[in-house]
């Protein structure tokens, strides 16, 4: 067993951890037989949870390396399985026992998981997922991370102790402290075939240990319990519903007194298993078909566009040397402006508008042609911007198929997707 409470640094500073680790480094067959079957034993004990963590040289499953599996216990023991010298048996054993796992931003860490031994634990309990649940907010500004719920909620954090006093201002110190934290990250992926060194073990286990997401855990399940009306004294701990007074009593009368967000982190946490595989399954996609209907669009594009500026043209006076008319048909302030002069009164350009128009306005068959040539053109651009040659990118060179991000927990309410949308 390793103790350590803090790591050196690329830069030669010392990253102070925000707790004690006590790991076992293991990889060695033998030895992990050894753990691998104790864990195992312990996790079909009633109500034993373990903490989840991987190491590896990139964020694809499919083309990057899965370096090390750490697996954290409440007593507050980390193991670090160095996976590139081990085989996969009792992992998927392991991986298929009643026991909850838990861990930070669980996705990430799954999707290597379910790659590696076709499994996803069957219990979860993301602390990532749970924090954004309790502040009903969305992800942005890093607020999110592990170190700094860890601070939020724990007090504590990870420090640095400068190796070069005359650098040691406060302001330094943070930008070394950040760059250090992205160094430490970072640290793996460039790790294929190396031996770990003492810093990036000591920084993976303090991600499973007992003083960061254990203490998260537990704090976070004692505010996903208490009742909404219990808790609005403290809005960065809370989902607050109404704002006033009478809003929360009119919404208590629609809802029981005693409602808590447990049920809602609890069928999140069932949710994730399936947005890890819907995410590793991915969308099948015909790149010949898209190629086709890409360039029809394409082909519509410029038509419409010839058509409306040539329409234009015939009543608008600034033309260019071609005879066409010399405006932008992207820019709405353009084509706002060459309608007012022909005599088109309409408030505005955009596709409501243009369409209430066309309805209600009695246009002549010159108008009328006019604008359904720009909601052609508009159309088409914006089909070619969305699902042009930007969406056959994103197509993953080994399954050809797209794997969308999708986001659980936002503050409309609903998941998103991206990359693509």
């Amino acid at each position: 067993v390793v103790k350590a409470t803090s790591a050196l640094t690329g830069q030669g500073d010392i990253l102070k951890l925000p707790c004690e680790v006590k790991y076992v480094f293991i990889k060695d067959q033998k030895l992990a037989n050894k753990a691998l079957k104790f864990l195992i034993k312990n996790a079909n004990r009633k109500g034993v949870y373990y903490a989840l963590d991987v190491e590896t040289t990139g964020f694809d499953p499919r083309l990057d390396q899965l370096l090390t599996i750490q697996i954290g216990l409440a007593e507050d023991y980390q193991f670090i399985f160095d996976y590139r010298f081990l085989e996969k048996d009792l992992f998927i054993e392991l991986f298929s026992s009643p026991c909850f796992f838990i861990g930070h931003n669980l996705k990430f860490d799954l999707s290597y998981i379910y790659h590696h031994f076709g499994v996803i634990p069957d219990k979860l309990f993301d602390t990532f997922l749970a924090e954004t649940i309790i502040r009903g907010a969305s992800y942005s500004g890093g607020r999110y991370a592990l170190d700094a719920v860890v601070e939020t909620r724990l007090g504590k954090q990870l420090k640095l102790i400068s190796s070069d006093i005359s650098r040691a201002s406060s302001e330094k110190l943070k930008e070394r402290l950040d760059k250090a934290k992205k160094y430490m990250q970072s640290s793996f992926i460039k790790t294929t075939t190396e031996e770990f060194d003492k810093a990036q073990l000591a920084y993976a286990a303090q991600d499973v240990s007992a003083g960061t997401i254990f203490a998260v855990m537990f704090s976070q399940f004692k505010d996903l319990k208490v009742p909404y009306e219990n808790t609005t004294h403290s809005p960065s701990t809370a989902f607050i519903v109404c704002k006033t007074k009478e809003e929360r009593k009119e919404y208590l009368k629609l809802c029981p007194k005693n409602i808590n967000l447990l049920p809602t982190a609890k069928l999140e946490f069932e949710f994730l298993k399936v947005v890890v595989k819907m995410e590793y399954n991915g969308i099948g996609f015909d790149l010949e078909k898209h190629k086709k209907v890409v360039n029809q669009i394409e082909k519509e594009y410029h038509e419409y566009r010839e058509e409306f500026l040539n329409l234009l043209s015939e009543r608008y006076s600034q033309k260019t040397l071609f005879g066409q008319a010399a405006i932008n048909p992207d820019s709405h302030a353009q084509v706002l402006q060459a309608f007012h002069e022909i005599g088109l009164n309409v408030s505005e350009t955009s596709a409501t508008e243009l369409s209430r128009s066309l309805r209600e306005d009695n246009l002549c068959p010159y108008f009328e042609n006019l604008i359904n040539s720009l909601l052609g053109f508009r159309n088409m651009a914006k089909l070619f911007s969305s699902y042009g040659t930007n969406l056959s990118d994103l197509v993953h060179q080994k399954t050809k198929k797209l794997h969308p991000q999708i986001k659980q927990v936002l503050n409309t309410g609903r998941i998103s997707v991206n990359h693509p949308n």
